[in-house]
């Protein structure tokens, strides 16, 4: 296993699947490639009530074959949302990992997200840059200005979005400066 994060662990979602009809096309497949990790290949293929992942890791002759099953749960006007259920805790999700030679849930897993094991100071910074790339900044370096209002967006979000990245800027450079503190004080008190 070379992952503990939901992003490096390989991962069959639901609405993708959605997405690209292979729940009624007749199944889809997926392949990864990372740098750290093997290359893997999954097929769904639907089946009735479910769906069977097909999942193979060749270099390492890891195969793996598992029926899903789905779960609905009821929405608020009497429609129904679909679900898969969770081989390990039964549990309706969206996403599927394979963190192994199982199949499961991100809880099941124990898989964390990148974003929670962030300092303050960094989970600012990219989200300084997620606002800028939604404001169509191809850069999202901070040293680029502001971009302007996009045409069709309102004043009072792109106003709100201009603050926030504002205070998020204020609390990267507080982060930063302090990390420059005690880079400067562990040399001092060495040297």
């Amino acid at each position: 296993m070379c992952a503990r994060t939901c992003e490096q662990t390989h991962s069959v979602d639901l609405a993708e699947l959605a997405r690209l009809r292979a729940l009624k096309r007749g199944g889809a497949s997926f392949r990864w490639t990372r740098s750290n990790c093997a290359t893997a290949v999954a097929i769904v293929v639907p089946r009735t009530g479910g769906v069977t992942l097909h999942y193979a890791k060749p270099e390492s002759g890891v195969r793996l074959e598992a029926f899903v099953g789905f779960a609905y749960t009821r929405t608020p006007f009497g429609g129904q949302r679909q679900w898969f259920a969770c081989p390990g805790c039964g549990k309706p999700c969206r996403i599927l990992y394979v963190p192994g030679t199982v199949v499961c849930c991100r809880r099941c897993a124990r898989l964390a997200y990148e974003s929670q094991g962030e300092s303050p100071t960094w989970r600012a910074a990219r989200q300084a840059q997620r606002i800028r790339k939604r404001l169509g900044v191809g850069s999202a370096s901070v040293s680029v200005p502001f971009p302007r209002k996009p045409r069709r967006m309102r004043w009072k979000t792109y106003r709100s979005l201009e603050e926030r990245h504002r205070r998020l800027i204020a609390a990267w450079c507080g982060g930063v400066g302090e990390m420059i503190d005690r880079l400067h004080s562990r040399a001092g008190a060495s040297g």
